[in-house]
């Protein structure tokens, strides 16, 4: 039988199922999918797991916002890299998957800082 589980590493593995499909964090975890949605199921009816995997989510997601401009900082440098390596048409499609990942990440940095400044100003 396998071993017990604890409740932080079900909640921190639930909280990234929100940003990575289930079988990513499945395969990260080394768990099946199947172990996933027992422990979705549990958090449904288990007070103490839900309140985890809430704290763990609001983690993750602080994280995420101040990642992000490292993350941007650092594509952009390896976006960089591929343009002056550039010599064939893969090379070219490669730095255009880039971009495009660049513009998203960006986007969504500049989304969530705009709704961060727009909770804060409503706060008491």
């Amino acid at each position: 039988m396998p071993a017990k589980i604890p409740d932080e590493t079900i909640a921190k593995i639930l909280a990234e199922t929100d940003y990575y499909s289930d079988e990513d964090t499945a395969a990260r975890w080394g768990i099946s999918r199947q172990s996933i949605h027992r422990y979705r199921k549990r958090a449904s009816t288990d007070l103490e797991l839900l309140r985890i995997v809430t704290e763990k989510r609001k983690i993750l997601s602080e994280q995420w916002a101040t990642n992000a401009i490292a993350n941007l900082n650092a594509a952009l440098i390896e976006l960089k890299r591929r343009y002056t390596r550039a010599r064939t048409r893969d090379d070219a499609e490669c730095i255009q998957a880039i971009a495009a990942s660049l513009k998203v990440v960006g986007e969504l940095k500049i989304a969530s800082d705009t709704l961060n400044d727009g909770s804060e100003e409503e706060s008491p």
